[in-house]
């Protein structure tokens, strides 16, 4: 049977062992946490990163805009921001709505009605509408007796509905930004649909093919075609006995045939403030800035730039560890560089505990050892997963310590991030302070794993007795004469004695 005290010994170095393995455990939870922290901060700086690409392109302010697009990691926005929303800033405080007004409702009522005229008199059978009583009809039949006189030359419908389809676009525009002007809504609370009408508005211009259908329509409103249409119109009459035609269709014709050549708003805010408006860049707002509000989904511009400060701040916060996160299982909220100085405090506990384990191990096993029954296969198994003396000592060993050593390193890791990361971070002689820690963990580490080595192996490699009755090796002398070091009354009382 074999001896109590030495299973009762036997048990005391499995505990301690466990302990040591628990230890080791935990510091590797501890680094999965720090790990898992890391990389969430790392995803939610990359998220930032991508959503002030979009957010930085709002931000007029050209000081501030410098200032960020420094940071490493930065993003720049594709267009020139602080001019662009400048001049959309002032385009739309300086929105001329009566002058608008003024030119824009009898330019699109002429180009309505010539575009209509044009329809249906270009290359139409004059009799196909005679004799129908349907009034749709006999306005049509009408348009053509007038135009008899003056046909309309072919080609003439194109080139009128090429501007009247612009100039109808213009007009949608312009009467959403007069709304909003109207409404005394600021430039910043804008919404997406607003500020697209007002950059649509703005970059504006007349092409060449606007400016032959500007042409062909007061061609077409000629003196001798308007003359006969009103002096047919009293002679065509509906089911109630009035004119077919009311009397400002015709007027409408005589009013656009004199006409100025219609202006933009580009060019009416050209002549109120020239320093603002000439020289704007289109091919830079029409090729940048339109694509990017077009394909960019938005609410307003003071909430973009809201969202860009918060994303900057946030992205700023991570970088400095200033970045608030919960502790899993404690459900414990700090910013991220107290996190770190957290992980090394830990570092420190799991070492202490280690070491302290290691010790009353150690002591276990030598007293273990002192019993004829004891077996080298139950120490093996009370001890398996502990640091052992491999092929390479050194490296093993510097291995071991540095997995130990990891919550250090990380939490330095965090701390020295601006440093790295930050543009314009200053590096001070006392940021050294940070590797000082990590550096003592280190050789702590070193020194506990050499010991639980140098621990293993002086008991692993002691040859094991014979079956009671057979003398001692002098290797087994060694083993009692270690133990003895502790007191002859701990080998007199075992394990009650000692404990």
């Amino acid at each position: 049977m074999p001896d109590d005290a030495s299973n009762d010994w036997l048990d005391v170095a499995k505990t301690r062992a466990q302990g040591i393995r628990t230890a080791l455990a935990g510091i590797g939870v501890f680094v999965a946490c720090l790990l898992v922290t890391i990389f969430s901060q790392s995803r939610q700086y990359e998220a930032d990163l991508k959503a002030e690409a979009k957010a930085v392109c709002f931000v007029n302010d050209p000081t501030l805009e410098a200032g960020q697009t420094g940071d490493a990691g930065a993003p720049k926005c594709s267009f020139e921001a602080a001019a662009d929303w400048g001049i959309l800033q002032a385009a739309y405080e300086e929105f001329p709505v009566q002058q608008i007004d003024a030119e824009l409702t009898p330019w699109n009522q002429f180009a309505m009605e010539s575009t209509l005229v044009a329809t249906f008199t270009e290359g139409i059978d004059p009799n196909k509408f005679a004799g129908n009583p349907d009034p749709r009809a006999k306005f049509f039949w009408l348009l053509e007796q007038a135009s008899l006189k003056t046909p309309v030359k072919k080609g003439s419908t194109n080139e009128i509905s090429h501007f009247y389809k612009d100039l109808k676009g213009f007009d949608a525009n312009a009467r959403s930004i007069e709304w909003a002007v109207n409404a005394k809504i600021p430039f910043e609370n804008l919404d997406r649909d607003k500020v697209i009408a007002l950059a649509n508005a703005f970059t504006f211009n007349l092409d060449a093919g606007d400016g032959v259908g500007e042409y062909a329509a007061k061609e077409l409103a000629n003196a001798k075609f308007t003359a006969e249409l009103n002096s047919l119109r009293p002679t065509v009459l509906n089911s109630q006995g009035h004119p077919i035609m009311e009397e400002n269709f015709v007027q409408t014709l005589v009013t656009g045939a004199s006409l100025d050549q219609f202006t933009t708003l580009r060019q009416q805010l050209t002549v109120y403030d020239l320093a603002k408006f000439d020289h704007v860049d289109d091919a830079d707002m029409t090729s940048k800035l339109l694509p990017f509000l077009a394909n960019t989904p938005f609410t307003s511009l003071a909430t973009e730039r809201n969202e860009y400060t918060r994303l900057i701040n946030e992205r700023m916060s991570i970088l400095k560890g200033e970045s608030a996160i919960t502790l899993p299982f404690l459900n414990l909220s700090v910013n991220l560089s107290d996190f770190a100085y957290l992980s090394s405090i830990l570092n420190l506990a799991f070492l202490g505990w280690i070491f302290w384990e290691a010790r009353q191990m150690d002591d276990a096993v030598d007293r273990y050892l002192t019993f004829a029954d004891s077996k080298r296969a139950r120490l093996e198994a009370a001890l398996l997963g502990l640091p052992r003396t491999g092929r390479w000592n050194l490296l093993s060993t510097a291995g071991f310590a540095l997995v130990v050593t990891m919550p250090a390193l990380l939490g330095s890791f965090v701390l020295f991030a601006p440093v790295w990361f930050l543009k314009g971070a200053i590096f001070r002689s006392n940021s050294l302070l940070y590797l000082f820690l990590p550096l003592v963990v280190f050789a702590m580490s070193l020194a506990l794993v050499t010991y639980v080595q140098k621990s293993n192996r002086g008991v692993l490699d002691v040859l094991r007795n014979p079956r009671a009755g057979v003398a001692p090796t002098p290797q087994r002398d060694v083993a009692v004469s270690k133990v003895q070091k502790s007191g002859d009354d701990a080998a007199a009382n075992g394990p009650e004695g000692s404990h």
